[in-house]
């Protein structure tokens, strides 16, 4: 997986290559926070009693509120909000890889948009690795997921915007809403 240091070593050795590509190709981030994560994982009822806040209710006996729904803060909530977060980045590491196939494609028809997002250095890595079926594992991106915050880190703006799409199409197709709409208020 291609992060950090090793992300930013590619870009040096590709800007030293290609100085013409130095900006379009610098490492760029993106992020997401999912919202009401925890909303989506349902309680059974034998265990409902195991979370829930206890709320002063004055002079009369305090109430305690169980929910049938996870919240966060439980402490069986990161454990089964994790193992969907794994489901979660590889399959947005499959739609990554997808595009830099798609890219790589175009590039090979000497596509002027594909070319300098894909230049040789990169053909060259995307070509073996289809060949060895190793795909996901040389990306020229990462992705990961903490329970319900993505993060994601890739070569140019144009990888980023596609891994941040590709987040939000697999959140909309399991059901989990983005706050995009949280950041796009003026």
């Amino acid at each position: 997986m291609w992060q950090g240091a090793a992300l930013h070593s590619l870009w040096v050795a590709v800007s030293k290559e290609h100085t013409e590509l130095e900006d379009l190709l610098r490492p760029c981030a993106f992020a997401e926070d999912d919202k009401s994560y925890f909303n989506l994982f349902g309680m059974c009822k034998k265990d409902r009693h195991c979370q829930g806040p206890l709320m002063p209710m004055g002079k009369d006996p305090p109430l305690f509120i169980s929910p049938d729904v996870l919240w966060f803060g439980s402490v069986t909530g990161p454990l089964w909000a994790q193992r969907l977060s794994a489901m979660m980045v590889a399959l947005i590491r499959r739609r990554l890889w997808q595009f830099e196939l798609k890219l790589l494609e175009a590039a090979e028809r000497g596509c002027p948009v594909a070319s300098p997002i894909m230049p040789e250095m990169h053909r060259e890595r995307a070509r073996a690795a289809a060949k060895a079926g190793r795909g996901c594992v040389s990306l020229p991106s990462s992705v990961v997921q903490y329970i319900d915050d993505i993060h994601g880190k890739s070569m140019g703006k144009v990888r980023a915007m596609v891994g941040l799409l590709s987040a939000w199409q697999e959140m909309e197709r399991m059901n989990v809403p983005y706050g995009v709409e949280e950041n796009t208020k003026e």
